[in-house]
């Protein structure tokens, strides 16, 4: 009996040794399978670029650590630096990197650096703004051939022609026009390109507190913010100014680009979109009054367009149409239809039409008033 108790006493405690041993094995296999999903977390955070360059080394080498713990955290500051550095624009890549890299060396004094540097630069402008500028054009400003329009006192230019058909002498004579009225304009609009350049302050306009439209059309465009100005010839007791914005149509619609044969349709390479302003100025009183002269505006079915005239003491404004499956009569307004000499109809399906018609004119007086007079049929 004995010995059978002995026996069954050496079996239970083979079996609790047994049994503990696997128990320590299980928990030791836990925590390293615990441990490798931390270390397969960390290595799961690979921190992007745009945020990785607005953390110091420190900062970074602790995510790379700990990103349980960290990466939150340094997102937010890096998100944090990221809005207070584009605040600072005045400042150099290398200037910025140095109060990310070591913020308590150099936060203070580049943030103080790039305030000086931002107050100089108001400065200059200000002082650029309220010079008298020299005269860039002296009037008559615009393109020749609708100054001889004008001398001639016709009111309207463009042609009609089914789309794959040759035109006529007369009708490339008045696309020749057409073409140089077009690239006129566009040689004083430089693209985005040219604009995020820089180099436009001295083509400021001058300092302006309050304006006005001649026109009932409602545009986007400040002149307060106007750049690629041009100082014209004063009228009367105004200074004279033409200003627009950068243009962001594509390089095809490139003056220097676009060919005269093609001209001046929406899918043969004329993919422009573009205004241009006049700006009467009157320097003492620094008010403004905007004359929209000036417009390629797309559309789903060809072009809306705008040209002027300007001598003397008038501006002459032409407005008009490039399009297809319409015509376009010489007072401006399109139709489906045209009648021809012989009494018939014709179908504007399949043709192509481009014209302009004298809208109106605006007359700057002697005592100051701006008047516009609308062109009647």
């Amino acid at each position: 009996m004995n010995k059978v108790l002995l026996v069954l006493l050496m079996f239970l405690g083979t079996l609790f040794f047994s049994c503990k041993e696997n128990k320590e094995s299980s928990v030791k296999k836990n925590n390293v399978l615990k441990k490798d999903s931390i270390v397969a977390l960390v290595e799961k955070v690979k921190i992007p670029s745009d945020i990785k360059f607005f953390l110091s080394e420190e900062q970074i080498n602790r995510v790379k650590s700990d990103s349980s713990k960290y990466w939150e955290k340094y997102k937010k500051t890096a998100q944090i630096r990221k809005d207070s550095l584009t605040k600072l624009s005045a400042l150099r890549s290398d200037e910025m990197i140095e109060m990310i890299k070591d913020s308590s060396r150099f936060w203070q004094i580049n943030k103080a650096l790039a305030i000086k540097r931002r107050n100089q630069e108001n400065d200059r402008m200000d002082s650029i703004q309220n010079a008298l500028r020299p005269i860039d054009s002296m009037l008559p400003f615009g393109s020749k051939p609708l100054g001889e329009l004008i001398k001639e006192n016709r009111n309207d230019l463009g042609f009609s022609v089914k789309r794959g058909s040759s035109l006529t002498i007369e009708e490339k004579s008045k696309r020749k026009d057409l073409y140089n009225i077009w690239k006129y304009f566009l040689k004083l609009h430089p693209n985005s390109e040219v604009y995020d350049n820089g180099g436009y302050y001295e083509q400021m306009l001058p300092t302006i507190n309050t304006y006005e439209y001649i026109d009932d059309e409602k545009y986007k465009f400040n002149p307060i913010n106007g750049n690629f100005v041009l100082r014209l010839s004063n009228i009367n007791k105004y200074e004279l100014y033409y200003s627009t914005t950068s243009s962001d149509y594509p390089s095809s619609c490139n003056p220097y680009y676009i060919k005269e044969e093609n001209c001046c349709f929406l899918n043969e390479g004329y993919n422009c979109d573009s205004n241009g302003f006049l700006i009467l100025y009157e320097r003492e009183k620094k008010h403004s009054t905007v004359i929209p002269v000036f417009k390629l505006q797309n559309s789903s079915y060809g072009f809306l367009l705008r040209f002027s005239y300007v001598e003397k003491n008038t501006i002459h404004v032409f407005d008009g149409n490039s399009i297809y499956d319409w015509f376009i009569d010489e007072k401006g307004e399109v139709d489906k239809y045209r009648t021809n000499e012989d009494g018939s109809t014709t179908n504007a399906t399949g043709y192509k039409s481009v014209r302009l018609a004298k809208t109106y004119e605006i007359e700057v007086l002697d005592n100051g008033e701006v008047k516009k007079n609308k062109i009647t049929y």
